[in-house]
């Protein structure tokens, strides 16, 4: 199980309950999945409006989306197709790219507030989204 700590990525195995360091030194890593398959790792730093990844292989992190980003809340990488969606609470809108990033399109604008979540169904093609209701 891998989590964010905010300031720190960590993993739990398991079966032996250890602990696993993996990145540290981050702003205020919120949103986080894995794309198990590439053994590859995304989260999103709303302190510096970023999307980040990093191969648990290599040890390589990579930013892969930094342009006209807010505080995006949930992320959700799709590995049947190689893509990462996510939700932007401050410009109230879902977006998806290929999972380095290229690619990007604005799927919802309108009628999306506060999205703080996302999920993915990918065999029947559905996206959930969470709110907050103010």
């Amino acid at each position: 199980m891998i989590y964010s700590a905010t300031s720190e990525i960590n993993a739990i195995e398991l079966s032996t309950l250890k602990r696993v360091h993996l990145v540290s030194n981050l702003q205020r890593a919120v949103a986080l999945d894995v794309h198990v398959s590439e053994r590859t790792f995304y989260w999103s730093d709303i302190n510096l409006h970023v999307i980040k990844r990093m191969n648990m292989s290599s040890g390589i992190v990579e930013d892969i989306v930094t342009d006209d980003l807010g505080s995006v809340e949930g992320l959700a990488v799709e590995w049947e197709s190689d893509l990462i969606y996510w939700s932007d609470y401050t410009y109230s809108r879902i977006e998806v790219a290929s999972i380095n990033g290229s690619n990007r399109k604005l799927l919802f604008q309108e009628d999306v507030d506060n999205p703080r979540g996302i999920a993915l169904y990918p065999k029947k093609g559905w996206v959930f989204i969470v709110y907050i209701i103010s």
